[in-house]
């Protein structure tokens, strides 16, 4: 039983682990979309 209950948290432990990593490269991941659609944005000011 004891073992049991130890195994969850040990699984629940690894989905927050893997979820933090998710949110983590979702979070790069638009910052650096966020940063080349600025970038775009300031070269067609620029040829404008």
């Amino acid at each position: 039983m004891e073992s049991e209950v130890r195994r969850g948290a040990g699984v629940e432990s690894i989905s927050l682990k893997w979820q933090a990593a998710r949110t983590h490269e979702l979070a790069q991941s638009t910052s650096i979309q966020f940063r080349a659609k600025r970038k775009a944005i300031a070269h067609f000011r620029a040829i404008a």
